[in-house]
């Protein structure tokens, strides 16, 4: 697997504006709010939820958040309502 700046590096390469951090520190009076989100959070103990919720808040109006999770129950319950196929 690639150190965390290896990842960047490579990204730096791909996008236009690359940022490293802890994203849970981070608030939409950070970065802004943007039109489209794709993300793969960590799942180990539900950080997937986590993750995906807190992302939410970045979402401008008719945004859409398109993110990797765990099938598991409480994936289930905290985030059906919010998922649509």
């Amino acid at each position: 697997m690639a150190t965390d700046s290896r990842i960047v590096h490579k990204a730096e390469g791909l996008c236009r504006n690359v940022l490293q951090g802890d994203f849970l520190a981070l608030s939409p009076s950070d970065l802004g709010a943007f039109d489209r989100i794709v993300m793969n959070p960590p799942f180990e103990n539900g950080a997937d939820i986590k993750h995906i919720k807190h992302a939410q808040r970045f979402l401008k109006s008719g945004g859409v958040l398109v993110a990797a999770c765990a099938n598991g129950p409480r994936q289930r319950r905290e985030l059906m309502e919010i998922a649509t196929h």
